[in-house]
């Protein structure tokens, strides 16, 4: 994200033959990666959650894990926030084959597991998202839906 939001700001510093980048820059650099990601993202987010039948608590898991102050998951995290979300007890039975849905191709693979840096072996029990950009544009669609239905 910070080389493609340099690099925009450097062509159009080069652009306008100045020597020095200014606020606007970075501004119009931020607004073009917003625009030009925003599609992918959203597309990605709307296939996540589509859902049919009963309920089937994918869009309550990404928006647990949105809001999550780190950026590892646990599936404790996902019971107490998917409980909070439905208002009644989610079991974590329940949570697990949407959870597994999240990181299979045909929802997006959205999310991923922790994986080991030395082994690469799977670390149990933690789940983040794919694409890190991804949190940041859940949590505003979440917020954009909370607004939405409470007023």
């Amino acid at each position: 994200i910070v080389q493609e939001l340099c690099l925009n700001v450097a062509e159009r510093v080069f652009a306008d033959a100045r020597d020095v980048a200014n606020q606007d820059d970075v501004d119009v650099a931020i607004d073009k990666y917003l625009e030009s990601h925003e599609t992918r993202m959203l597309g990605k987010y709307m296939a996540a959650i589509e859902t049919t039948g009963p309920r089937r608590y994918r869009k309550q898991i990404l928006h647990t894990i949105a809001r999550l102050d780190t950026d590892y998951a646990t599936m404790e995290d996902l019971v107490a926030g998917v409980s909070a979300s439905i208002g009644e007890d989610v079991p974590p039975t329940a949570l697990s084959g949407p959870l597994r849905s999240l990181k299979d191709a045909d929802y997006g693979s959205i999310l991923s597991d922790v994986s080991r840096v030395e082994s690469g072996d799977r670390i149990a029990n933690l789940t983040t998202f794919t694409d890190p950009m991804m949190k940041s544009f859940v949590r505003f669609m979440a917020q954009k839906e909370d607004a939405a239905t409470h007023g």
